[in-house]
């Protein structure tokens, strides 16, 4: 039995080959080159997608830089808005206590006049 399976692989490997086989070989020919542009082009799908998410994680990353600069920028805002209050407070205190003390000089003035006129 075994003899006969060799033989049958001999002859098989020496008769000329037949058509469907030669049909069946184009076959796996054409399956062969389709499998290998299907494997290019996955790699090069692979590749855009690769550079997608590193593109997306930039873009993301960049967003998180431009919401950080917002938030100092806000807090920066609300520092000086604190600052000016103050100043402003200060400025309206001192300018109080000039007026107070402009119009001690205006009625000091005033009494002083009266005094001059009052000896004349």
């Amino acid at each position: 039995c075994l003899s006969d399976v060799s033989a049958a692989a001999a002859t098989a490997a020496t008769a000329p080959k037949c058509r469907n086989c030669a049909l069946l070989r184009a076959e796996l020919e054409d399956l062969t080159q389709i499998s290998r542009r299907e494997r290019e082009r996955l790699r090069q799908l692979e590749k855009l997608l690769g550079e997608a998410v590193a593109s997306e994680e930039f873009h993301e990353s960049q967003r998180r830089q431009d919401l950080q600069r917002i938030a100092d920028a806000e807090r920066q805002i609300e520092e000086t808005r604190c600052q000016f209050t103050r100043q402003q407070h200060a400025s309206r205190a001192r300018i109080a206590e000039l007026e107070g003390r402009l119009s001690s000089a205006d009625a000091a003035r005033d009494e002083a006049a009266r005094q001059v006129t009052a000896m004349r």
